[in-house]
């Protein structure tokens, strides 16, 4: 499944990583991600921060749900504008921070 965004062609299922998954039942995990987090911005006062998994040089775990940051990153930009993505301490893990300014 691709997806048009400002004349780009997405294909998400290159990006979320769900290893006993097909590439349809990824598209729903990764689609009901960015729901979730919609859910939980509309009830923050001050902000919303969370921890994905990272698939980049790791090794993939089989029922864990992994997600690229730089996918999340521009999504979540293009929604919300103020955005913290850190990935300094773990090669494992990244902290999403979304900011209510």
């Amino acid at each position: 499944m691709t997806h048009q965004v400002k004349d780009i062609k997405i294909n998400y299922s290159e990006y979320a990583y769900f290893t006993t998954l097909s590439g349809h039942e990824k598209l729903n995990y990764f689609f009901q991600l960015f729901e979730d987090i919609d859910i939980l911005y509309q009830s923050a006062s001050v902000a919303v921060s969370f921890n994905l998994l990272n698939p980049i040089n790791n090794i993939h775990h089989e029922g864990f749900f992994y997600v690229h940051p730089g996918l999340v990153l521009d999504m979540l930009i293009e929604k919300y504008q103020n955005i913290i993505l850190r990935n300094n301490y773990s090669k494992d893990v990244y902290t999403v921070t979304i900011y209510k300014i």
